[in-house]
């Protein structure tokens, strides 16, 4: 009597994981275009930054507080 029962919802789970699975695979295809994307922009490279914005009292005041 429990066998009868216990094969239908077996298979419903089944069926569910795959459709995570699925899921989730597409979206790990998504990410990774995404990334890939991104990649191909050019870049903003920071090459030097003013000392005088650096040592800025206000700035010195904030990290003491």
């Amino acid at each position: 009597m429990l066998g009868g029962r216990v094969q239908p919802i077996l298979r419903r789970a089944r069926t569910t994981s795959s459709r995570l699975v699925g899921r989730l695979q597409e979206a790990h295809s998504l990410r990774m275009e995404a990334l890939l994307g991104d990649l191909s922009r050019p870049l903003l490279v920071v090459t030097s930054i003013n000392s005088s914005i650096v040592n800025s009292p206000e700035l010195v005041e904030r990290k003491r507080a």
